[in-house]
């Protein structure tokens, strides 16, 4: 029995020794096969970008779809699908991709942020201004996320509270001009020309155009 359970040790040792090389090889080729189509989707998702921002929906919408066809677990790609689907008019299909994305990425701002775009375009203004001050809490340092809370705001009927928003914002050095600019509007509509007219001077000085400060 011993040689016979020798003989059985050598013959499977040899036979792990011979599977070993392989499996690498096999590993090494599944890993490059998952490098190729994940940079494959990145390169589908920026051209879907790129021709969204020239308001081509439906190539955009169709590389974002082949993108996640190569890479299911690619948020970004959700964003993108929703973003079309928000310019579309079809909240319900935004929310579905951008429920998707926020499984995806649930603290990223961005979807949080579009989830308050459809909100808002649902005149669901207090979801709305909640999710923009998610997103701002996430991100202090986006412009966008402030000057959506003070629409929002102003939707409400809560200009004064839209302005005093915005004042608090002024110190931020991206878009200074605009927050200015929107800080005088503000103050127009809330009754307050004295303070109109400093914003609105301040926003040309920092560089805001002619013709956007009247």
């Amino acid at each position: 029995m011993r040689p016979f359970a020798l003989i059985l040790g050598l013959v499977v040792m040899t036979a792990l020794a011979g599977c070993g090389p392989q499996t690498t090889q096999s590993q090494a080729k599944i890993d490059a096969h998952k490098r190729w189509t994940e940079m494959r989707a990145s390169v589908l998702l920026n051209l879907g970008e790129d021709q969204f921002r020239v308001g081509e929906l439906e190539k955009a919408r169709n590389h974002a779809r082949e993108a996640l066809a190569l890479a299911p677990m690619m948020p970004t790609a959700h964003v993108l699908l929703g973003r079309v689907a928000i310019e579309q008019g079809d909240y319900a299909l935004a929310d579905k991709h951008l429920a998707q994305a926020g499984e995806m990425a649930p603290n990223a701002p961005s979807v949080i942020y579009l989830q308050g775009v459809v909100a808002e375009k649902r005149h669901q203004y207090e979801q709305a201004l909640t999710l923009y001050e998610k997103a701002r809490a996430l991100d202090g340092a986006n412009v966008a996320y402030v000057l959506a809370s003070a629409e929002v705001l102003v939707a409400m009927d809560q200009t004064p509270m839209a302005l005093q928003l915005v004042e608090s914002k002024l110190d931020m050095v991206d878009g200074a001009s605009v927050l200015y600019r929107t800080a005088g509007e503000l103050a127009l509509m809330a009754g307050e020309p004295g303070k109109a007219v400093e914003h609105l001077r301040e926003a040309r000085h920092r560089g805001a155009p002619d013709e956007e400060v009247q």
